[in-house]
């Protein structure tokens, strides 16, 4: 009889400590991909190439040297203007959502999970006022996922970080 309360006693402890991992993960998940979000909603919209750098692309871009030249430029410059770790918040995103794949994820929060890192890599390449309006529905379904789950306490734990990323433009606009 002991064997089997201890055994009962174990497994809950156990399921209760996979809930709390889930959880941890989730939350930091979302607060990554909120980082992310607001990250990449600052960045200038792609232009259009000019000719001048179609002609390029199409002539003197064919050479890996000077491909190798204009990636170590452009690395260079991003370091100027955004720190020695711009790629830092994306980074973070990726080994966040690498967690999630080993915690057990319900199948609706992982499939909004696989959707909200859809969205960010579109966001890189598409920051129209579409897709930039397109982030509040798709944060509103995974959260609604997540609370399904019964793992509300993990958007609760995010909460705070979007606070403070939020664009300042929505920030003004808010009710003290």
């Amino acid at each position: 009889m002991t064997y089997l309360a201890s055994i009962r006693v174990e497994t809950r402890r156990a399921s209760a400590d996979r809930a709390r991992e889930r959880r941890r993960a989730i939350a930091i998940y979302l607060g990554r991909l909120t980082i992310a979000v607001s990250v990449i909603r600052e960045w200038p919209p792609e232009l259009t190439p000019t000719p001048r750098e179609r002609l390029r692309k199409v002539t003197i871009e064919r050479s890996a040297r000077v491909r190798a030249n204009d990636w170590l430029h452009q690395q260079k410059r991003m370091r100027e203007v955004l720190g020695p770790e711009p790629y830092a918040p994306m980074f973070g995103l990726i080994e966040a959502y690498s967690h999630l794949r080993l915690v057990g994820l319900d199948e609706r929060v992982w499939d909004e999970v696989v959707a909200t890192l859809r969205y960010v890599e579109r966001l890189a390449h598409d920051r129209s006022p579409e897709a930039l309006e397109a982030w509040g529905d798709m944060r509103m379904r995974l959260f609604d996922a997540i609370r399904e789950s019964g793992d509300e306490v993990a958007i609760e734990a995010a909460e705070p970080a979007e606070s403070v990323t939020e664009p300042a433009e929505s920030l003004a606009t808010q009710p003290d």
